[in-house]
């Protein structure tokens, strides 16, 4: 059965766990810095300077997130559908924005 019949509930955890097993690699090897200092350029722009460094993922994130948003929109007004790694990378950046939330940052995953 291809993946496009499998029940929704199961489709949705097999694509998440790949995503997550292609993703985990590269937080680790990247770790959070990048985002932490994107975050911390964000927050200046709106004079905000009391967020932990969980935050300042997060809003790093936000950043990464916004800028796949407008390659789809750009795509769109262009009359073409984006690429299917665009929505994956919207799907993986929004996780990691969850986790960070959620668990105060990487915590374990990134070393």
């Amino acid at each position: 059965m291809g993946d496009e019949q499998l029940p929704l509930d199961l489709w949705w955890a097999e694509v998440s766990t790949e995503d997550l097993q292609a993703t985990v690699p590269k937080m680790q090897e990247y770790g959070a810095l990048d985002l932490v200092e994107c975050g911390r350029a964000v927050a200046k722009m709106g004079d905000w300077d009391d967020l932990t460094d969980a935050q300042l993922i997060e809003l790093g994130i936000a950043f990464y997130v916004k800028g796949k948003v407008e390659r789809l929109m750009e795509a769109y007004r262009l009359h073409r559908m984006p690429s299917e790694d665009t929505w994956k990378d919207i799907t993986v950046y929004s996780m990691m924005g969850r986790a960070a939330r959620m668990r105060g940052g990487w915590g374990d995953i990134v070393a």
